[in-house]
C-alpha cells in the first residue's frame, strides 16, 4: 500500500481524550466507558463545545476569514435530556445478568425519557434565532440553521476561515465552537460549519462498481425511472473454477510452497452458505420477523432481481408486501454502485431468512448527513428490530467528533428499543485512511468533513462499525469441502502473486488493496463487554493512554475471489438492459450473513428481541458456538493457496490466504475476525 510522507495533521491518538470527551457526553460513566472531563469555559456566559475545531485544519492553510455575508447551513444536535440515564439504560436492557435485560421501550418511551425536552428546543432556538439565524429545520435531534458566515460566527464563538488542505480548499472554523453556558448541557454538537466532505464507502458494493456518474443526487417526489444506471460488473470467472474448495487443481501451473494451487471457486451457492451454517437443517425460516437494510439510493429492479434471484437458487418469489422500501422524503435517484450495494444485502438477507420481511431504508444521498437521517428513521418508527449495514464512514478517528456523537446517540437509542445494528467493519484492512486513492471511492460534499489530510496514511478502524453500540462484523476466506461442510477459515486478505515472464514461477508480492478491516479505535474507550475477552495488546496500542474498543466482534464469509453468486439487472449501454449472476462479497456480505443468522435466532425465541447482541455474542466465547479463526488451520508455515483469472485478459493470479497486514487471526480473539466465526449449533 502507498505509504504518504506528507506532513500530517496529530494522529486521533494525541486527540483521544478531546474526542472521547464529546462521545462520553452521550454515554457517561453508567457505560463503563472514559469519563468526559468539564467544558473549558470561553467566558462565563460560554462554554466549549470539546474537539469542535477539525484536526485537519492544522495541517493546511489558513487562507483568511471568510466573507460575512458568506451563507451557510448547518445542524446543531441536541444533547437530550439525560445523557448519562440513556447510557445506563441501554447498558442494562442489554445485559443479560441485568433485571432489566430485555425491557426494551417503544420510541415514543424512548423520546419520552431521554429526548430533547421542549424547553430545552425551546433555549437552544432562542439562542440561535437571537444570534441573526434562521431556523429551518425542527426535529427531535436537531435544529437546523441558515445564516451568514457573520452570524455563524457570533452564535458558535469562533471566526470561519477558508483552508487550503491537500484534497481542497474548504471552509472550517479557526477556534473550538463555544455556546452560552445556559444550553450548553442541550448541545451534543454541530455539524456544517466545516464542509471538507466526508468519504463514505460501501465495502462490497460501490468499491467494486463505481457509478458512472458522481453528481449530486436530485430528489424528487416520484418514485426512481425504471432504468438502471449503468454499471461493469464482474464477469463470470474467466480461468477454470472450482465447484468447492480444492476441487480442481492447478497442475497445469506451478507450485507455490511446495504444493499446487487450487482453482478458486466458481463462487458459493445459495446452498453452499445455507449449510455450512446449518441454516438448512435447522427448520427456521425466518417467519414473522422483519429485518432492514440501510443504504444509500434505491434500485429500481431490486423486487424483479430479488425474484430472478430466487427462482434461479430455489427459493419461492416474494410474497406481496414481503419486500418494502422506506424513502426519503423527496425521494432518491439510482445510482450504480449503491444498486448493487442494495441488492447483494437483500438477497443475502433472503437467502438465509427467505420468509422474512425485508425492508430496505433508503437515504437521499451518500453524505454522512443523509445516512445518519436513514438510521434516525429507523430508530424514530422502529422499522426494524435487525438492521445490517454495509457501509462505512472512512477512518473513524479523521471524523468529526459531533457526526460520532451524533450516530452514537442513535445506536444507544437503537438499543434501548430493542434494535440490532449488524454492521460491516470495512474491507481496507487496517489502514482505511490511506485507501482514499486504491480503491477510487467516491466522496460526496456533506454537512461534515475529515479531520486529517486525505493523503494521511496510518493504522486505524472505520466507523460505525468502531461504534460500541453495534456489533462489527469482520470477513473471512471460507473453505466448503466436497459435502458443503466447513473446511478451514482465515482471515480475508491475500497475498497475491502472477506468473513470471518465463511462466515457470509465481511473484508473490504482499499489496492487496483490500481486506477485512480490523484494529483499536483511539476515538472509542474499551466498552464493558469487552473486558476480560480482548488482550491487552490489541485493547491498548502503542501510543493509547487508555483501553480502546477493537473491532470486529464476529465474522463470517466474505472472501470476494472466492464469492457469493448475486443476481443484478444493469444497464449495459443506452436502451441495453441485462441480468447477470456475478460473484461478490467484502465485509458487505459477511454483516447481513449474520444479521439473517440472528433473523433466525430471533425466530427460535418466538419473536422476542435479541436487541443489541455483543453483551450475549462475548459471553459464548470460546464456546461450540463459534469457530475460532485461523490463519494458519492447517499449522505454522503451511500456506492455502488458489488461482483464478479475474477478467478474461488479465493475468492468473494466485492468492495466499490469511494475511491481513497486521491484523492476524489466532487462537482466541483477534483483531481480524473478533470472537470467531458462527459454527452450525
Amino acid at each position: 500500500m502507498r505509504r504518504d510522507t506528507s506532513p500530517k495533521a496529530p494522529n486521533a491518538r494525541t486527540l483521544a481524550p478531546a474526542l472521547t470527551a464529546v462521545w462520553a457526553l452521550a454515554t457517561a460513566v453508567a457505560a463503563g466507558l472514559l469519563p468526559s472531563p468539564t467544558a473549558a469555559a470561553a467566558s462565563p456566559e460560554r462554554q466549549e463545545l470539546t474537539a469542535s475545531r477539525p484536526a485537519w485544519t492544522a495541517a493546511g492553510h489558513d487562507g483568511g476569514a471568510l466573507a460575512a455575508t458568506a451563507p451557510v447551513d448547518a445542524r446543531v444536535y441536541l444533547a437530550g435530556r439525560d445523557p448519562a440515564a440513556l447510557a445506563a439504560y441501554v447498558r442494562a436492557v442489554s445485559d443479560p445478568h441485568s433485571p432489566m435485560h430485555g425491557k426494551f421501550l417503544t420510541p415514543q418511551q424512548a423520546a419520552g425519557q431521554f429526548g430533547a425536552t421542549a424547553s430545552q428546543i425551546s433555549a437552544v432556538r432562542n439562542w440561535l434565532t437571537r444570534a441573526g439565524l434562521t431556523v429551518t429545520e425542527s426535529t427531535a435531534h436537531y435544529l437546523a440553521v441558515h445564516g451568514t458566515v457573520a452570524a455563524m460566527n457570533v452564535a458558535f464563538g469562533t471566526s470561519l476561515h477558508s483552508y487550503a488542505s491537500s484534497d481542497g480548499t474548504y471552509r472550517a472554523p479557526s477556534t473550538s465552537l463555544s455556546v452560552p453556558t445556559a444550553v450548553r448541557a442541550a448541545v451534543l454538537g454541530v455539524i456544517g460549519l466545516d464542509d471538507r466532505p466526508v468519504k463514505v464507502r460501501t465495502p462490497g458494493g460501490a468499491a467494486r462498481q463505481p457509478s458512472t456518474s458522481r453528481t449530486p443526487v436530485t430528489q424528487t417526489s416520484t418514485p426512481p425511472p425504471p432504468t438502471p444506471p449503468s454499471v461493469t460488473l464482474p464477469p463470470t470467472p474467466a480461468s477454470p473454477c472450482s465447484a468447492y474448495f480444492g476441487e480442481k487443481k492447478a497442475t497445469d501451473l506451478p507450485s507455490l510452497f511446495g504444493h499446487p494451487a487450487s482453482y478458486a471457486p466458481c463462487g458459493y451457492t445459495l446452498a453452499q452458505i445455507r449449510d455450512v451454517y446449518g441454516v438448512t437443517s435447522s427448520g427456521l425460516t425466518g417467519k414473522g420477523e422483519t429485518v432492514a437494510v440501510i443504504a444509500a439510493h434505491a434500485s429500481p429492479t431490486i423486487e424483479s432481481d430479488l425474484n430472478r434471484w430466487s427462482t434461479d437458487v430455489g427459493l419461492p418469489p416474494l410474497t406481496p408486501g414481503q419486500l418494502a422500501q422506506d424513502l426519503p422524503a423527496g425521494g432518491t435517484t439510482p445510482d450504480a454502485g449503491w444498486s448493487f450495494e442494495q441488492t447483494m444485502d437483500l438477497e443475502a438477507l433472503h437467502g438465509m431468512a427467505p420468509d422474512a420481511r425485508l425492508k430496505y431504508v433508503a437515504a437521499a444521498d451518500y453524505s454522512s448527513t443523509a445516512l445518519l437521517d436513514a438510521v434516525t428513521r429507523v430508530v424514530d418508527r422502529h422499522l426494524a428490530s435487525i438492521v445490517s449495514n454495509s457501509w462505512t464512514l472512512y477512518a473513524d478517528d479523521e471524523l468529526p467528533a459531533a457526526t460520532l456523537a451524533a450516530f452514537d446517540q442513535q445506536f444507544e437509542l437503537g438499543a434501548v428499543e430493542g434494535i440490532g445494528f449488524y454492521v460491516a467493519s470495512g474491507d481496507e484492512s487496517d489502514e482505511p485512511s490511506c485507501q482514499g486513492e486504491v480503491g477510487g471511492f467516491a466522496s460526496r460534499p456533506a454537512t461534515a468533513a475529515t479531520s486529517a489530510p486525505a493523503d494521511s496514511c496510518h493504522t486505524t478502524v472505520e466507523f460505525p462499525a468502531s461504534d460500541p453500540w453495534v456489533t462489527a462484523v469482520g470477513a473471512t476466506s471460507l473453505g466448503i469441502n466436497s459435502h458443503g461442510r466447513y473446511a478451514f477459515e482465515t482471515s480475508w486478505r491475500d497475498r497475491n502473486g502472477t506468473l513470471s515472464a518465463d511462466g515457470r514461477s509465481w511473484q508473490v508480492v504482499d499489496e492487496a488493496a483490500w481486506g477485512s478491516a480490523g484494529g483499536a479505535s483511539p476515538a472509542f474507550a474499551q466498552p464493558y463487554y469487552q473486558v476480560g475477552v480482548v488482550p491487552d495488546a490489541l485493547r491498548k496500542p502503542t501510543g493509547a493512554s487508555a483501553a480502546e474498543r477493537v473491532v470486529p466482534d464476529i465474522a463470517a464469509f466474505g472472501d470476494w475471489d472466492i464469492g457469493f453468486t448475486v443476481g443484478l439487472t444493469y444497464q449495459v449501454s443506452p436502451g441495453r438492459i441485462a441480468y447477470g449472476a456475478y460473484k461478490n462479497g467484502g465485509t458487505s456480505l459477511s454483516a447481513p450473513l449474520v444479521a439473517g443468522l440472528q433473523v433466525l435466532a430471533q425466530q427460535a425465541r418466538r419473536g422476542i428481541p435479541i436487541g443489541f447482541a455483543n453483551p450475549r455474542i462475548y459471553a459464548r466465547y470460546g464456546t461450540a458456538a463459534y469457530h475460532d479463526v485461523s490463519d494458519h488451520p492447517f499449522g505454522a508455515g503451511t500456506e492455502i493457496t488458489m488461482v483464478d483469472r479475474p477478467r478474461p485478459g488479465s493475468p492468473l493470479t494466485i492468492h495466499v490466504l490469511g494475511h491481513d497486514n497486521s491484523l492476524q487471526a489466532l487462537h482466541g480473539f483477534d483483531n481480524a475476525t473478533g470472537v470467531g466465526s458462527p459454527s452450525r449449533s
